[in-house]
Formats: C-alpha cells, structure tokens, sequence
C-alpha cells in the first residue's frame, strides 16, 4: 500500500510532462500554422500589388494603341477619300495622311508577374475567377493582335505595299521623307504625276487593304483595353 502511494505522485509527474509535452508540439503546429497563414496572406497581398501595378501599365499601353490605331484609320480614310479629287490638296498633306498606312504600332504588354503567377499555381492561390478569367480573354485577345500584325508586317516587307515601294523604286517616293529614310531624287514624282498616280486602281486597292487591316487590328487593342480594365476591377473588388 505505501508503495502504491509512492508511485502516485510519480504518474502524476509522468501526466503532467505529457501534458506539456503535447500542449507544447500542439502549440508549435498552431503557430507554425498561424505564421503560414499569416506568410500566404502576405504572399497574396504582394502579388496582388504586383498585378495591380503591371495592369495598370499594360492598360495605359492598350488604352494609347487604342488611339494610335484609330488616328491611324482615320488618316488613311482621308487620304483614300482624297483620291477623288486630290487636285487642291498639297503633295505633304497627302503623303502625311498616308505614312500611317506603312506603320505598325506595338500593343502588347507581355505581364510577367501575370504568367509567373499562372505557372507556380499562385494565381490561383488567389481564388478571383474573375481575374482569372478576364486575363484568359486578354491573352486571346493579344494573340488575335500578333497573328494580324504579323500579316501586316509580311504585307509591309514582301507582300502588296512592298509591290508599290518596287514599282516606284522606293516607298519614300509615295510617302515623303519620313524620320527614317527618303528617297533619291531619281525616284521623287512631280506634283502632277504624284496626283495621277494615286488616283490609279491599282494604287487605291493595296492602300485600302492597308486600312483594313489596321482597322481589324483596332478590335484586338480595344478588346485588350477592356479586358484589362475589368481585370483591374475584379482585382479591386476580391482583393
């Protein structure tokens, strides 16, 4: 009997060291938890500041590609409309409405804190389908844009404009000197052959192509800008 009543203390030494053995571990795992909670909120506030800044960005972009596009159309309506009657208007204005139809004008914004988050799964993370989705639409959008510029581009270096650039012998011939280059005296037009020649079907065709294809090009900027926006107002309100 008294060596039953030694040995309650005991166990009672032995319940009390596993008791604050496992409160102990219990407690480490509550705060290893709460300080991972705590780091994955830090985490998604970081990337959240991140894609607003790069949004913001990439929406200013498309929001002046938007316009510079559209400039673009409308300078080269006028100077298709201009082929009707071309006579009263100076060779510099006609050729100033024309130098956009030979342009390309960059649009896109590649979002690297965008794409990173979609590869290491921290978008997701984010749990804004909203945003998800919206960036998906951009991304559509922005491709639609480079395949088109593409064509614009092979258009410019070997296709139809590039026929008009051979037939006069140099492009600068039809556009007037630009900040990049001019054309020698040889292949410049008087102001009568210059008025005759823009008048020719030919001619009208391909610079027509060319408006057309910069007026495609303006749907992708504009879906892009809007996409973009309502990206940044889902971000706003999830986040």
């Amino acid at each position: 009997m008294m060596e039953s009543e030694n040995q309650t203390p005991r166990w009672n030494k032995l319940l009390l060291e596993s008791f604050v053995i496992v409160t102990s571990i219990l407690l480490a795992f509550g705060i290893d938890a709460g300080w991972d909670g705590f780091q994955a909120g830090r985490d998604q506030e970081q990337l959240e500041d991140a894609l607003r800044e790069e949004l913001i960005e990439a929406h200013e972009l498309t929001h002046r590609s938007v316009q510079a596009v559209q400039t673009q159309v409308d300078l080269i309506n006028r100077f298709l409309e201009a082929t009707n009657d071309p006579s009263a208007i100076p060779i510099d204005s006609l050729q100033a409405w024309l130098v956009p139809a030979f342009k390309r004008w960059g649009a896109t914004a590649p979002l690297p804190v965008y794409r990173e988050a979609v590869a290491t799964g921290s978008l997701a993370d984010l749990e804004n389908p909203r945003l998800s989705g919206f960036l998906i639409r951009y991304d559509l959008a922005q491709n639609f844009y480079l395949n088109l510029e593409k064509l614009l581009l092979e258009a410019l270096q070997t296709g139809y404009l590039h026929d008009l650039s051979e037939e006069l012998g140099s492009l600068y011939a039809f556009t007037g000197p630009t900040n990049i280059g001019f054309a020698p005296k040889r292949f410049l037009l008087g102001d009568a052959e210059y008025r005759a020649y823009i008048q020719q079907p030919h001619v009208y065709a391909r610079i027509e192509g060319a408006k057309v294809f910069n007026a495609n090009l303006l749907d992708s900027p504009d879906d892009m800008d809007r996409f973009l926006e309502a990206a940044l107002e889902a971000l706003e309100v999830e986040g």
